[in-house]
């Protein structure tokens, strides 16, 4: 059983270029969005954009090496934290607004 081991490498060859441009711009884009919510938000929300961005650092660091999103059910927590970090910016923003 012959396969790829690297996630982003496997997304490619099956959705092809575009496709893993779209996968890799995703998570630079979830890291830079995270970032920069974590240095507008309170103390509690930089805790959960914290958590939820070492998670997913920590999950495309080690899906560049092997075929880690498919195995050991951490795709979910992949969109678990993309979720939460959408969801800290809907909250600040909603702050936001009522002030």
């Amino acid at each position: 059983h012959r396969d790829l081991h690297s996630f982003p490498t496997r997304r490619s060859s099956d959705l092809g270029f575009v496709g893993g441009l779209l996968f890799l711009g995703l998570c630079i884009y979830m890291v830079l969005k995270a970032a920069k919510y974590y240095h507008l938000v309170g103390r509690e929300g930089k805790i959960i954009l914290l958590m939820a961005l070492l998670s997913l650092v920590s999950i495309i660091l080690h899906s560049a090496l092997n075929e880690l999103i498919e195995v050991d059910k951490v795709g979910a927590m992949f969109w678990i934290d993309l979720l939460i970090i959408h969801k800290v910016q809907i909250w600040y923003e909603r702050r936001e607004e009522s002030l």
